[in-house]
């Protein structure tokens, strides 16, 4: 599984390039706006912006994963996913955050009141969260492993479900290919994590270098690579579950001799 997952992004690897463009603008676009004064309309406009071509960017360049996943020939083209997946990844991505930012807020409150006099809590949040976000990031991606290719799996069938529990069911029934996935994310979150551990929490300004930009193609292939196989697990457990449940349904019964 994971062998023909790499071979499917190596097959389409414009797809990793266009996607590491997207996010390298919407890091240029937020330093740029740092470096603005703080009543200048011009830098929060700009980092809107950036943030809506991410977003579409992502949605696209995951629905044509999606469709290289599914085996099919022809199919909608990137503005067509961009447009349709949109709302569906909102949604099952506004769900992931609350369950993981309800946790992460929580456990970064009571790290900031553990502190003793004269120790800053607003600092001792902020380490919190840069030590530890990491973690949380990995947990939210580990969530939307099988929720984001079912988001659009029952978008085309018309029949929407709780993506998050249905993805945690498939992981239970399929330990052994979600612990691949999820190993592969892991190792794509270290990779990240490393990078800003490396800058250390006093970075006060994004440094946009080589390193920086071949750390985002590097684990913006892997997670399009977890993708793509995380939608393969999900259409072969769905058309199984489905044959499955053909072959319960009773034959029907044959007609009786004429009169």
């Amino acid at each position: 599984m994971l062998r023909d997952s790499f071979a499917g992004i190596n097959s389409r690897f414009h797809l990793v390039g266009f996607y590491t463009l997207s996010e390298l603008l919407l890091y240029i676009v937020a330093d740029l706006a740092s470096r603005l004064r703080e009543d200048d309309p011009l830098g929060d406009t700009g980092v809107v912006i950036g943030l809506v071509l991410f977003c579409l960017t992502y949605c696209g360049v995951r629905g044509l994963a999606y469709h290289a996943a599914t085996g099919r020939k022809e199919g909608p083209g990137f503005l067509r996913y961009s447009s349709a997946l949109l709302l569906p990844f909102l949604w099952v991505g506004l769900k992931i955050a609350v369950l993981v930012g309800v946790p992460a807020f929580g456990a970064a409150a009571a790290y900031g009141s553990l502190g003793g006099p004269g120790i800053d809590p607003e600092k001792r949040v902020a380490a919190f969260f840069f030590y530890a976000s990491p973690f949380f990031s990995f947990a939210a991606q580990a969530l939307a492993l099988y929720a984001m290719p079912l988001s659009i799996v029952w978008r085309e069938r018309g029949s929407p479900r709780h993506q998050i529990r249905e993805g945690l069911r498939i992981a239970r029934r399929l330990p052994g290919a979600s612990l691949r996935l999820l190993v592969v994310l892991l190792l794509a979150t270290l990779m990240e994590g490393a990078m800003w551990y490396l800058r250390g929490p006093a970075a006060k300004e994004i440094r946009l270098d080589i390193p920086f930009a071949m750390v985002l193609f590097a684990t913006a292939y892997l997670e399009l690579v977890v993708f793509f196989g995380a939608t393969r697990v999900v259409l072969a457990r769905i058309d199984a579950e489905a044959r499955a449940e053909a072959s319960r349904e009773p034959a029907p019964t044959a007609p009786g001799p004429p009169a």
